[in-house]
C-alpha cells in the first residue's frame, strides 16, 4: 500500500469516527479506539485495514476491541 493510499483510508476512518455521531462528547482514548475500529470494519471489512487500526492502538497501549 502506498503512503498516499494509507493516508486516504486513515483519514476516512478518523473523520468518520469524529463526525459519525456515535462518539460521545466525553469519550476517552479507549472509546475513540473502539469507534475507529468499528469505522474501519464498516468501511473496509475484516481485512488489512482493520488489522492496521487494531495494531496501531495496541502499539500505543490503548485497547480497541
Amino acid at each position: 500500500m502506498t503512503a498516499t493510499r494509507e493516508r486516504q483510508w486513515a483519514t476516512r476512518k478518523w473523520y468518520g469516527t469524529l463526525t459519525g455521531g456515535e462518539l460521545a462528547e466525553d469519550a476517552d482514548f479507549a472509546s475513540f479506539a473502539r469507534q475507529t475500529a468499528a469505522s474501519a470494519r464498516s468501511l473496509f471489512g475484516e481485512g488489512d485495514e482493520l488489522q492496521a487500526v487494531l495494531k496501531a492502538w495496541r502499539t500505543v497501549g490503548v485497547p480497541a476491541g
